[in-house]
This record gives C-alpha cells, structure tokens and sequence, in this order.
C-alpha cells in the first residue's frame, strides 16, 4: 500500500510518500516487500508522487525522462502536459508490467504534482494536480482536490492537518504530521515503510528530505 500525503496553504506545500511497495505473485503465496521511489523532482518548480499500482511509478519516470528532455521549467506547463502522457502510454506501461489479470484494488493508480510559480500573480502561486484512475474502464482524469489529500484515505492525519491554519506558515507542523503518521503506519503494519521521501514546496524553492 503506496502512502501518500499532501497539504497545501497559502505559504506552501508539503507532499510525503513512503518507500516501500508490495509485489503480489501466485495466489498462494505472501506478498513480497521492495524499496522503491515513488517521489520525483520534476523540475526546480515541480516534484510528483506516485500511488496505486505498481505500473504509476514507471509512468512518473517517463514523464520525468520527457520533462527533462524538452526542458519543461514552469509548473503550469508541467501540468498541462501530464494528463496527455499519462494517457497517451498508459495501456502500453499498464500491459508490460502487468499481462495477466490482477485484483482489482491493483488497478488503481494516482498522480499527484505539486510546485510553485515564480511568475507575478494575484493569486495563490501553489499549484496541486492530482490526475487518477480507479478500474481498467476508467481512464485516467483530473480530480479536484482540496488542501489536505491522503492515499489511500487516511481520516486521523487529514483531520490533523485540516486544523491548520492555511493563512499562516504552517508548512514545518505539517511536515512533522506528515512524518509523525508515516512513522505511525509503519510501525503498525508492513505495507508501508521506509525509506519516507518529505518535500517542502515553498518560494525559497524545493527541499526534499529522504528519512532512512
């Protein structure tokens, strides 16, 4: 079980994710655990997460490789590239990790893009997208979100950090929550673990923290 966890104010964006994935095999036997990224820095402005099946993480490394490649700086355009590529190698992505059937809970995959614009603007310069698909039969679309999103749901730490106040800096108490849950979950099952990827998205930039 991917965990990732966003909360997103008026001086910021924190987005946290786990490392650790589970590779189911033959029916029979237990699950197997491995380390893995699921959070990328896109560009000095962008980074994204990846939850769901196992095929998302594959999916953000390509759009990492296009970002790079066609030089991609500003978040906007990040985002407004995201949905046509994702869309565009999903099936292909989706058949080569996975060729035979699988539950249906493994289908599901979720993109999330957080960053900042540094350009002048009345407005909040934070931007969140979060692109996902629940079922083979449902194509991958934009989800609006709010300012707390956790995946899968996860009702204590959003109730934590929806009593934040998003018109002040509260960016370093929900790093600590962010933290504090993801130590939490993993102390009390093994579908999450560490490494924990912590990004902190401000108008000083971009800090990603990697807690072994």
């Amino acid at each position: 079980m991917t965990q990732i966890l966003m909360y997103h104010s008026l001086s910021g964006i924190v987005l946290a994710a786990d490392g650790r994935a589970v590779v189911h095999s033959e029916a029979d036997e237990a699950p197997e655990f491995i380390t893995v990224q699921k959070l990328f820095q896109l560009t000095p402005q962008a980074v994204l997460a990846a939850g769901g099946a196992g095929y998302g993480i594959l999916l953000c490394q390509g759009f990492l490789s296009y970002i790079q490649r066609t030089g991609i700086q500003d978040i906007e355009e990040v985002i407004d590239h995201a949905l046509p590529f994702f869309s565009s190698r999903i099936d292909v992505v989706r058949q080569r990790s996975s060729p035979f059937p699988v539950q249906a809970e493994l289908e599901r995959v979720y993109i999330l893009i957080a960053g900042c614009t540094f350009q002048p603007a009345d407005t909040d310069p934070f931007q969140v997208a979060f692109i996902a698909s629940d079922s083979l039969s449902d194509p991958l679309h934009t989800v609006k979100t709010g300012n707390v999103l956790t995946i899968p749901r996860q009702l204590g730490v959003e109730y934590s950090l929806s009593r934040l106040d998003t018109s002040y800096d509260s960016i370093q108490t929900a790093e600590a929550v962010c933290e504090k849950y993801l130590h939490k979950m993993a102390k009390d099952g093994n579908e999450v673990g560490f490494p924990f990827y912590v990004a902190r998205i401000t108008l000083d930039g971009i800090r990603i923290r990697i807690i072994e």
